[in-house]
């Protein structure tokens, strides 16, 4: 495992890792000043902090958030991302510039128990938090309001006023679940796919088909745009749909682990940051 500088106000008190209890593999962060490395990471909310972190070969951007999230911050990097060796992103209008841009699946799961998930019982479920300044925000509440008092999807979350301790409750019984990205960015997929995936759970996605397709099967899973389109799928799903897709669920599960920690897809794809 290398060392490798950071300065972040993002992730790293999740020891240290951006991924709850996950564990890097290849890279451990160093928040302190004095270099470890030849290179040192920053992430969004320090990314003026460029100057500060000297005693380094290379200083490498890493943006964590869409524009929907940090609107002001893509401002930032566009006109600054020469300050930087490198800027590793997921956003492809970045990526199409060329430049100093560097493409990494934003990825990450959160999901480390699996009991059950072979053993499924219920149909469709839905994540909602109580968070309402993006599209994809408003769009789950919009879901969780249509359908909280039917029997055709189990709503969790703050806006549902139905919180689980654990994720994967509202995940591991499930054949399908409804998965919803704060934004359709070409290029962006979070952990909100990857736990699906994690729990052989087909996700009923919103998100960018582009990036997603070139990774996983689309087989395993099931796009919309509209509630209209939603509404459709929801009428349509059973065990029978999820059986006839299970060899791409599986083959979707065993690429969980590629992408549960970022930092590790970076150092296998990109080595020579770490030099």
């Amino acid at each position: 495992m290398v060392k490798a500088n950071i300065r972040d106000k993002n992730f790293i008190g999740y020891d240290k890792s951006s991924c709850h209890l996950a564990q890097n593999k290849f890279v451990e962060w160093v928040a302190d000043n004095a270099p470890v490395s030849k290179s040192c990471f920053i992430t969004d909310l320090c990314l003026e902090d460029v100057n500060k972190a000297g005693g380094v070969k290379r200083k490498v951007a890493w943006l964590l958030e869409p524009r929907s999230i940090s609107p002001h911050m893509y401002n930032w990097i566009e006109q600054n991302n020469r300050l930087y060796d490198f800027v590793l992103t997921f956003d492809q209008k970045l990526i199409d510039k060329g430049e100093n841009y560097l493409y990494y699946p934003h990825g990450r799961c959160w999901i480390h128990n699996y009991e059950g998930i072979d053993n499924k019982s219920k149909l469709c479920s839905i994540f909602a938090s109580d968070k309402a300044f993006t599209l994809g925000h408003r769009l789950r509440h919009m879901i969780v309001d249509r359908y909280k008092t039917t029997d055709k999807m189990d709503c969790y979350g703050k806006y549902a006023e139905n919180v689980l301790e654990k994720k994967e409750d509202g995940l591991n019984p499930y054949y399908f679940s409804v998965t919803i990205e704060n934004a359709i960015v070409r290029g962006y997929w979070t952990e909100k796919l990857l736990d699906a995936f994690a729990t052989k759970t087909i996700p009923i996605y919103y998100g960018d088909k582009f990036s997603v397709n070139k990774f996983f099967n689309p087989e395993g899973i099931i796009y919309f745009d509209t509630i209209e389109e939603l509404d459709d799928i929801v009428n349509k799903i059973d065990i029978d749909f999820y059986a006839y897709r299970l060899d791409a669920v599986e083959e979707n599960f065993n690429k969980v682990e590629e992408f549960r920690v970022p930092e590790d897809w970076i150092y296998k794809e990109y080595p020579f940051l770490f030099d």
